[in-house]
């Protein structure tokens, strides 16, 4: 070596240096092949954890920081309570206007200021009068129809300015499924259970012709709402069966009942 030239001796040293990076390239992938798979998994997650320190902190620059995942814990008496405040911006409670008795409830379903209510309990009368919200008003007749035991009342000096529709379900009710009940004579009277069967139009039918609850009827005036946790109508207590038992109406049988209604009235 001692006969090389500078230049020759700065070659030969480059040489090396490049013989040796490739040989230790080969020698790591080769060792890293034969590693177990949990080491590296470890390196993966190391260099994951980096990349999101890295994220974080340049989180004003150009590079977006990692989404996450946050857990919102609701509590069931928070649907509860908002269902209750829509099924009371609803509800009417007709009366007798000659001596104020009070017959039933009903239900607004549109900015119309239609009023659902059970027509065997408000068919008899003359003159009506519905407390919405506190106030008193003169409301008529509209349309009914026997079979199903509904009626239609509508106010008599144009729909109030306050008037909020009850939101209507649009699917199915299901056994098991949590149901709210709003009534009472003079404020709201709030009842809870479940939706414990579904009754159907026949056995080989698949119209929902009625639904039984853990809530006692007993507790509930005509025509009180039955909502659920996410605020919408499911039922009405409208009608009596064959048996002069009282029903529990699905809000998929008013609704097609109203339609009859509007097509043939």
């Amino acid at each position: 070596m001692e006969h090389f030239t500078k230049q020759q001796l700065i070659l030969l040293m480059l040489l090396v240096a490049f013989v040796t990076s490739i040989v230790t390239g080969i020698t790591t992938v080769s060792l890293m092949a034969q590693d177990p798979q949990g080491v590296t998994q470890t390196i993966n997650r190391v260099v994951e954890r980096t990349i999101e320190k890295v994220n974080d902190a340049n989180n004003g620059a150009s590079v977006a920081a990692p989404a996450k995942e946050v857990t919102v814990v609701v509590k069931e008496e928070e649907f509860v309570t908002q269902a209750v405040q829509e099924a009371h911006d609803g509800i009417v409670r007709i009366k007798n206007k000659k001596d104020g008795a009070l017959l039933g409830l009903g239900v607004i379903i549109n900015y119309d200021g239609t009023i659902i209510a059970d027509r065997t309990a408000t068919v008899s009368f003359r003159e009506y009068s519905g407390v919405y919200q506190g106030i008193a008003y003169d409301i008529v007749p509209d349309k009914q129809d026997k079979k199903a035991g509904i009626i239609t009342f509508k106010f008599k000096d144009g729909v109030p300015p306050t008037v909020n529709p009850i939101r209507v379900a649009t699917a199915d009710a299901a056994a098991g499924q949590s149901i709210i009940a709003v009534s009472g004579a003079d404020r709201d009277v709030v009842s809870i259970g479940i939706i414990s069967s579904l009754v159907y139009e026949s056995q080989t039918s698949d119209v929902l012709y009625a639904i039984d609850t853990t809530v006692s009827q007993d507790a509930l005036l005509s025509g009180t709402p039955l909502m659920g946790l996410d605020g919408t109508l499911i039922a009405l207590k409208i009608g009596k069966d064959a048996q002069e038992q009282d029903i529990l109406m699905p809000i998929a049988r008013i609704m097609a009942a109203l339609d009859t209604l509007a097509n043939t009235q």
